[in-house]
């Protein structure tokens, strides 16, 4: 390809194309996704964690919902960070906490929304954390050190817990789960 006189490198394409910033490959060093996608991946990440606890059991899932709510939270502003986790926090505790409804459903209603609430607030800190150099370790840090602090404040509330999610995981050492039952 030649543009004029002169041929067009590749390198010379992608440099006028793309900012630096967005070419150094560090997590949110790019836009990331667009709000409309990132809300419906982030109430899918919600729905992912809260199927890996009993009764639908699908354990695997637990670690499918965090890596969903990375990607939707990766470049994204404080607000639209808070928008997500609140998704997230929402589509996770509300089915997570439907057997309040037995109780009384403005129970079930108002401690899902502030759990929800406590979720995106912590997504703050997630978000903020997707910037350094070594982000899978802080993010996974910060996952436990939020669910450590949901447990003892406010409400000294442990449902919801990723762990909680993983006794009925499938475990046998030295033998192989798909082929037999442990």
């Amino acid at each position: 390809m030649t543009h004029g006189d002169r041929p067009i490198r590749l390198p010379d394409v992608i440099s006028q194309a793309v900012p630096a910033a967005e070419r150094t490959g560090r997590t949110g060093a790019f836009g990331g996704l667009g709000l409309r996608w990132a809300l419906p991946l982030s109430v899918a990440g919600g729905l992912a964690v809260s199927a890996s606890f009993p009764p639908i059991d699908a354990w695997p899932l637990a670690a499918a919902g965090p890596a969903m709510l990375v990607i939707a939270l990766t470049g994204r502003s404080l607000r639209g960070s808070c928008g997500c986790g609140l998704a997230f926090g929402l589509a996770m505790f509300v089915p997570l906490l439907s057997w309040l409804v037995n109780v009384a459903w403005y129970a079930w209603a108002a401690l899902a929304a502030a759990e929800a609430v406590i979720f995106a607030l912590a997504c703050l800190g997630q978000r903020l954390l997707l910037e350094l150099p070594g982000w899978p370790a802080a993010v996974a840090a910060w996952w436990v050190a939020a669910e450590a602090l949901r447990d003892r404040w406010p409400f000294a509330f442990p449902w919801g817990r990723l762990a909680m999610s993983q006794a009925g995981a499938r475990t046998c050492a030295g033998r192989r789960w798909a082929a037999r039952r442990c």
